[in-house]
């Protein structure tokens, strides 16, 4: 823990994320779904991968891209999604 942070129980980060969610973007894209995790895919560069990201939620294959840098991250996130009825199959194809 960080000088000058405390801890918040996850139902509040929740309840927080959804409601500044619908008031700062108006009630038609109120969340129904939100799930925590530690840590996003990103490549050794910083940028989040959003299309490998999407491929875990819709079980779609995907290769792991060679400039991942937490591989970890991957399966954390299906876990998390599949809490929430999403990622129903672990879709990583491996190799080339």
């Amino acid at each position: 823990m960080r000088w000058g942070h405390h801890r918040v129980a996850p139902g509040t980060i929740i309840k927080q994320v959804v409601r500044d969610v619908c008031e700062q973007m108006g009630s038609f894209v109120c969340l129904k779904d939100v799930g925590l995790v530690d840590a996003l895919p990103k490549t050794r560069s910083g940028k989040i991968m959003r299309a490998t990201i999407k491929a875990v939620v819709d079980s779609d294959p995907f290769r792991v891209p060679a400039t991942i840098d937490d591989v970890a991250v991957l399966d954390d996130i299906r876990v998390e999604l599949q809490k929430l009825g999403y990622a129903k199959t672990k879709s990583v194809v491996t190799g080339e």
